[in-house]
């Protein structure tokens, strides 16, 4: 009989981010296991905003892998802490209400592990550091019922209180490699940052970096929350677009930025970025944080301060390019290892 490998996840895979759960799952799934992927609850509230319907929602789909893809409804926002045993009803509906191991990257979804009847053993799979009240206090519930904790960096794992008794691990984010190295470009030029312009990116260091260079484009892909008032001429904004367009994006810059800002979060992050950039031939700049200084990879550059930020980009630029030690380390890092790192864990407990 096949395992069940249920995940809650804080983010839908909606086509344009994907998160580790999500590369994790779909591995998995290759591995001939039953995998269930359930997201944070949507209220009646975002339904009304969202311009286009989910089709998570409901019983969920199944995608070209297996994974099954669900989304709960809730009708307020505030009713998302209380409602473990709706969340429930859905994961019985989709049938995983039996499944062998519980995956939660989600801590607001504790209500469901403390609510309802758990059979199968329970992994907290930590991604983020907590400032946050209620989202620590929903962590706490969560370590209080966990079987295994697998954490995305060591400064995520450190941050936590886990009694001794309970197994750990640090199980960074990975790269789809196969999909990162086609089509790698040797004429390349400029900057290129990919992922949320939210209030962890570091604006000063990245308009520092266009107005040092400016002959070099510099392209930003992603969702915009936080914008600047005033861009150089040489910064473009390119939005959202696919995930599955992403590697030509890359494969067209020199160097790929991971600019984070300050905030307690970003220490812990591990970014997904990081090794893409790495398979895609880029050199990485990066803001210096504690979960970064733990990895060392060829042609990748830290930073403190936007002055440093602009001295390691003059040093990225006149680096071998495509960056081809950077691409065999990532070769390492491939998600399909990743999940079998995972599931060997996981059989420990």
């Amino acid at each position: 009989m096949k395992l069940k490998v249920l995940f809650l996840s804080h983010s839908a895979d909606s086509g344009v981010f994907k998160v580790g759960s999500h590369h994790l799952a779909r591995e998995l799934s290759k591995m001939s296991l039953s995998v269930a992927h359930v997201s944070t609850p949507h209220s009646i509230v975002h339904k009304v905003l969202r311009r286009r319907p989910m089709k998570h929602s409901g019983s969920g789909f199944f995608d070209e892998f297996g994974t099954l893809h669900a989304i709960p409804n809730v009708f307020l926002p505030v009713q998302f802490s209380r409602s473990g045993r709706q969340i429930g009803k859905l994961i019985d509906r989709i049938g995983f209400g039996d499944a062998d191991y519980v995956l939660v990257d989600q801590p607001l979804m504790s209500g469901y592990l403390t609510d309802c009847d758990i059979p199968g053993k329970i992994v907290y799979r930590p991604t983020d550091t907590y400032s946050n009240r209620v989202a620590a206090l929903r962590q706490n519930d969560v370590l209080r019922v966990c079987r295994g904790v697998v954490a995305t960096s060591a400064a995520v794992l450190n941050d936590l209180s886990i009694p001794d008794r309970i197994p750990s691990m640090v199980l960074t984010n990975g790269v789809e490699l196969e999909r990162f190295t086609e089509g790698a470009s040797e004429q390349r030029r400029g900057f290129v940052y990919v992922g949320a312009v939210d209030y962890r990116f570091d604006w000063d260091s990245v308009l520092a970096i266009a107005k040092a260079f400016p002959g070099e484009n510099l392209s930003l892909i992603g969702p915009v929350s936080v914008n600047a008032h005033s861009l150089p001429s040489n910064v473009s904004l390119v939005g959202s677009v696919p995930y599955e367009e992403i590697p030509k994006y890359m494969s067209r810059a020199r160097v790929g930025l991971i600019p984070l800002n300050q905030s307690d979060v970003n220490q812990g992050r591990s970014p997904m970025k990081y090794y893409e950039y790495l398979a895609a031939g880029l050199t990485v700049v990066a803001t210096s944080t504690e979960s970064l200084r733990e990895r060392r990879s060829p042609q990748t550059l830290l930073f403190d301060t936007p002055r440093e930020a602009v001295a390691s980009s003059e040093v990225a630029l006149e680096m071998p390019s495509p960056n081809a030690e950077g691409m065999t380390a990532a070769a390492a890092q491939d998600w399909g290892g990743k999940a079998a790192s995972l599931l060997q864990f996981l059989r420990s407990l």
